[in-house]
């Protein structure tokens, strides 16, 4: 049986935004970092995300985007600022 040739490819960095050669991608990378924290934190204590929403003084609909990777909107700070409420 003959083996397959494997497409050309290279070993992508540690940033996969930037891999992408998206625009801001350390940004990104922060971004992702502390949702999946709330995510973790979420989990922790068991709450639900409407729960959570009011914990972080969110409207319930803006946290799940957030949580799905959807954080083009929110800053940095805005992030920190419910990590912190947590």
């Amino acid at each position: 049986m003959k083996k397959k040739k494997l497409p050309a490819h290279s070993r992508g960095s540690s940033n996969s935004f930037a891999d992408l050669g998206l625009a801001n991608a350390q940004e990104h990378q922060l971004k992702a970092a502390l949702v999946v924290q709330l995510k973790r934190l979420m989990a922790e204590r068991e709450i639900t995300q409407t729960e959570a929403a009011r914990l972080v003084a969110e409207k319930q609909p803006n946290l799940p985007r957030m949580l799905r990777r959807q954080f083009r909107l929110v800053s940095v700070v805005k992030l920190l600022r419910m990590l912190t409420a947590f």
